[in-house]
Formats: C-alpha cells, sequence, structure tokens
C-alpha cells in the first residue's frame, strides 16, 4: 500500500508540473497572438509624420515659388511705372514760328515804308502817339489789285471807322493775314476758297489811322492769334 500511494503522489507531482508548463505555453501563445493582432494594425496605418514632413515641404517651396515671384514682379513695377509715366508725358513739340503748310507771297509789289515793330512802340505820324505797328505799309497806289498771300479762306470781312475796309484769311495752321485800308468795293465773299494769287480787292484810301502817309495797304499776320514779322513768311 506504501508503495501505491508513494507512486501516485510521484504521478500527481509531475501532472502538475506539466499542467503548468501547459499553462505557461499557452499564455505565452495567446500573448503572442495577441501582440502579433496589436502589430497587424499599426503596420497598417499611414505614416502620418511623413506626410506631415512632405506637405511642408512641398507647402516650403510654394512658398519659396511665390516669394520668388513676388519679387520678380515687384521688381518689375518701378520700371513699368516709370514707362508708363514717361508715356503719359505729353511730348513737346519745338515752337517755331515759321512753319507752315503755306507759302506766301506779297499781296502788291512795292516799298515797305514802315516796318513790325515786334511789340514796341513807335511814332505815329498820323494819330501823334506811341503805340505798336503790328504789320507791314506797303507802298501801292490807289486802285491797285490786292491779292490773297496764300491758299485759304475768308474768315472776316470788316469795316472799321479808322482802319478802313478790311479781309481777315484764314490760312490754316494758326495762321491768318490781314488786308487793311481797302476801296470798299470788295472782290469776295465770306467763306469763299481762295487760291493764292487772287484778287480779294484794291488799294484804297480808307484807312484813317495811317492816312499822313503815302498810299499804300497795311498787310498783317497772325500765328495763333498773335502778331508775327510778315517779312518772316513772304517770298
Amino acid at each position: 500500500m506504501k508503495n501505491v500511494n508513494k507512486d501516485g503522489s510521484k504521478f500527481s507531482k509531475k501532472a502538475f508540473y506539466i499542467a503548468i508548463i501547459f499553462s505557461l505555453i499557452a499564455v505565452i501563445i495567446t500573448t503572442l497572438i495577441a501582440i502579433g493582432r496589436t502589430m497587424s494594425p499599426m503596420q497598417k496605418m499611414p505614416n502620418l509624420n511623413a506626410n506631415v514632413s512632405d506637405n511642408s515641404a512641398v507647402k516650403t517651396n510654394d512658398q519659396q515659388k511665390n516669394i520668388k515671384k513676388e519679387e520678380s514682379q515687384t521688381s518689375k513695377k518701378p520700371a513699368s511705372a516709370v514707362e508708363d509715366k514717361e508715356s503719359e508725358k505729353p511730348k513737346e513739340k519745338p515752337v517755331n514760328k515759321k512753319v507752315t503748310k503755306c507759302k506766301f507771297f506779297m499781296p502788291v509789289k512795292g516799298e515797305i515804308i514802315q516796318e513790325f515793330s515786334k511789340g514796341e512802340l513807335v511814332k505815329s505820324e498820323t494819330m501823334g502817339d506811341w503805340r505798336t505797328h503790328d504789320g507791314v505799309d506797303i507802298a501801292a497806289k490807289q486802285s491797285t489789285p490786292v491779292k490773297a498771300a496764300a491758299d485759304g479762306t475768308v474768315c472776316d470781312i470788316t469795316n472799321d471807322n479808322m482802319w478802313g475796309t478790311g479781309i481777315v484769311v484764314d490760312h490754316g495752321s494758326g495762321m491768318k493775314s490781314y488786308y487793311y485800308g481797302l476801296n470798299e468795293k470788295i472782290q469776295v465773299k465770306l467763306d469763299q476758297q481762295l487760291k493764292s494769287g487772287d484778287v480779294i480787292g484794291s488799294v484804297g484810301t480808307s484807312n484813317q489811322l495811317e492816312n499822313a502817309l503815302p498810299e499804300h495797304l497795311h498787310f498783317g499776320m497772325k500765328k495763333d492769334d498773335v502778331w508775327v514779322n510778315p517779312m518772316d513768311y513772304l517770298k
């Protein structure tokens, strides 16, 4: 009976140890399976840090490109602004009072008995005072034909108490010619087109401002409404 008990106790000890070993193995296997299941989803998860760094790198490159683009546009703006300002400035044209499309000729042939005073005061033999002489006096006998100095249009016909009968011809380009002291019987009408050399009237005695001088035609010219020396234009 002692042997049986002895063997039985030995068997029970072995079974106990075997059960512990199997339990440990089962625990290890269960742990490994759990770890494997946990790691598998983690491996499938995207690398957020990598994406963030990639996106930041892309953003940095884009920002650098935008900065370079803005710098290039900024560097170009002053030049274009200067060009725009230069293009907006009106181009100055050289002033030359002698420039005109027309060729002017003497309206009558004769001696210049009184010259253009260039804005200076000269003594008037008729009025006895000092005044400007804004034209030239060309000696010519009464009834001498007076001709248009250049192509143009009759823009005014005057009958002044002092200057007498006068005709104004517009030649374009800001040029006008003035014929004073004519005979009252003129040969043109308002707005009539004239050719250089067309007869517009004749020398008369209607000019009361200069009747102390010999018979003559008072001839004046304006450029852009400013009196100019006719002799600078006449051929």
